[in-house]
């Protein structure tokens, strides 16, 4: 039976505010929230938060020198020793991590084959909120990669992550849109959003596209866990704007703050 959160939702707004514009700290607030939900929808909370935890097993692997991300949910002991601690990985990472080492030769594009793992097991979720997000983000990446690969005249084919009618379309398509203006209602919008110059203002428009469709998401949804998942994908947006530019950070937290103080508005016309 799904629970509902209402004192948890009803502070959420308070809460960031507590962390502030200027030192906004999602790990630190997903501690606390953690406080407050059930052990079975905080792990929801955590798969959110995987992507950088594969980025981090890649960092270790592939020996890339790199600071692990500090949003990642597995502990620290993990990376310092992989084979002592690979029990704590989730499945698809274990199952990846054991063809890493135990193939004669280096795995073929181990990003894609990582990130093939993790989606096969997002989109099994049994979760709307979780499938549909990284569903969501799965299309979103694949046709980025299939404008780049248009744009400088390589071949898309196993550049891809995933099957299906949207894959199909980005392979063998040759129109602007790829001919999925029926299947991908934002296809327009993210064509001309990777057209733009400005390399900070491309990233900020597709960071908006990901935030609005977090809300998309949830528009039923009051209280419950759907709630926090939408709060924590947006929370993401923030900190990532929040490390590489203030004043786009600070922007960002007046939209997350607007955005829970207006949706609690409404939750609270619809509660009564």
């Amino acid at each position: 039976m799904a629970r509902n959160y209402y004192f948890l939702v009803a502070g959420l707004p308070e809460l960031a505010m507590e962390h502030g514009r200027k030192e906004f700290d999602v790990c630190a607030l997903r501690d606390e929230v953690r406080e407050h939900i059930s052990p079975a929808d905080y792990r929801l909370v955590e798969q959110l938060f995987l992507p950088f935890d594969n980025e981090n097993l890649l960092n270790t692997l592939l020996k890339r020198g790199m600071a692990n991300s500090p949003l990642g949910t597995l502990p620290a002991e993990l990376f310092a020793d992989l084979e002592g601690h690979a029990e704590l990985m989730p499945p698809y990472m274990q199952q990846f991590y054991s063809a890493f080492i135990d193939s004669n030769e280096p795995l073929a594009h181990p990003e894609l084959q990582l990130m093939e793992a993790f989606y096969k097991q997002a989109l099994a979720s049994k979760n709307a909120f979780v499938k549909r997000w990284f569903g969501f983000n799965r299309d979103l990446n694949n046709i980025l990669t299939a404008i780049n690969c248009r744009r400088m005249g390589i071949e898309v084919a196993g550049q891809l992550l995933g099957d299906g009618p949207i894959v199909e379309a980005l392979q063998r398509s040759q129109a602007a849109d790829f001919g999925l203006r029926q299947e991908v209602d934002y296809i327009d919008r993210l064509v001309q959003i990777a057209e733009l110059p400005d390399v900070a203002e491309r990233e900020r428009r597709i960071d908006m596209l990901r935030w609005e469709m977090a809300n998309e998401l949830t528009t039923w949804d009051y209280f419950n866990v759907n709630f926090i998942l939408a709060f924590f994908a947006k929370a993401i947006i923030l900190q990532r704007w929040a490390a590489i530019d203030g004043q786009q950070g600070a922007g960002m937290f007046d939209k997350l703050f607007a955005d829970l103080k207006a949706s609690f508005s409404i939750e609270q016309a619809f509660a009564k």
